[in-house]
């Protein structure tokens, strides 16, 4: 089944070629609002989307190391950080959508190795 969206929403989201040479965008859903919007590039840059603002809710600033893990069915934003032993840690995150309305309509929110931060 193919997705048909509306022509004006999907043009608003930026075009990555214009601002950086060789580069290749993901997008994964995160429920009915909000999309993961991530750069294949060494910092791992990625933002939370919300599809009515159409402006990041949420970033990811996970380091070159840090993996995000999306469509868990628990509900829970997942994530594989490296810890200062050198191990990699599985971690989770809440993302209710009191707190992504919050992060979309204000300053905006940091997903960080030790959890949501505000900007």
């Amino acid at each position: 089944m193919l997705l048909s969206l509306p022509r004006q929403l999907v043009n608003r989201f930026g075009d990555p070629v214009k601002t950086t040479k060789s580069v290749t965008t993901r997008l994964t859903w995160w429920g009915p609002n909000y999309v993961w919007e991530w750069l294949d590039q060494p910092n791992g840059a990625g933002s939370l989307v919300s599809w009515e603002k159409l402006r990041p809710a949420l970033r990811k600033s996970l380091g070159a190391q840090g993996m995000l893990c999306p469509g868990s069915p628990d509900g829970k934003c997942w994530f594989a950080v490296p810890s200062p032993d050198g191990q990699v840690v599985l971690k989770a995150v809440d993302l209710d959508e009191g707190l992504l309305k919050e992060g979309a309509t204000g300053s905006g929110l940091v997903l960080k190795q030790d959890g949501i931060q505000k900007r």
